[in-house]
């Protein structure tokens, strides 16, 4: 049996699923384009101070330095582009983790694997 509450958590987190994987496909492309495109700038980054896990300043300060924008002064309007894709892909999986995350708050309800036929068949029935 899958509740309300099950179908809203377990529709919000396919969509968190489906949004974070082009997400992290489009940050590695533009951080591998960054890097071999325009080592200087990669340099530079990989000065800057910031936390890390495995002591990779260089990744860690790009991925940031894409999040906030500042990859827009770049001269290069083709990874411009593609920065601007990747950090759109990455707001709208943050929305998704936000959404899921209230939503399975509020209804008290984690994801089931059960309510993905649920799921599968709304979606298909308003087609």
């Amino acid at each position: 049996m899958c509740t309300d509450g099950q179908l809203w958590s377990t529709l919000l987190f396919m969509l968190l699923v489906a949004a974070a994987i082009p997400s992290a496909v489009f940050q590695h492309r533009f951080l591998v384009q960054l890097e071999s495109q325009h080592p200087k700038v990669w340099s530079t980054l990989g000065k800057r101070t910031v936390l890390t896990e495995d002591g990779n300043t260089s990744y860690a300060s790009a991925q940031w330095y894409l999040l906030t924008g500042e990859f827009a002064t770049l001269p290069d309007s083709a990874l411009v582009a593609q920065g601007m894709k990747a950090r759109a892909f990455f707001l709208v999986t943050a929305v998704a983790l936000v959404a899921w995350g209230v939503a399975a708050v509020l209804a008290n309800a984690s994801p089931r694997l059960a309510c993905i036929s649920r799921v599968l068949h709304a979606i298909g029935s308003n087609s």
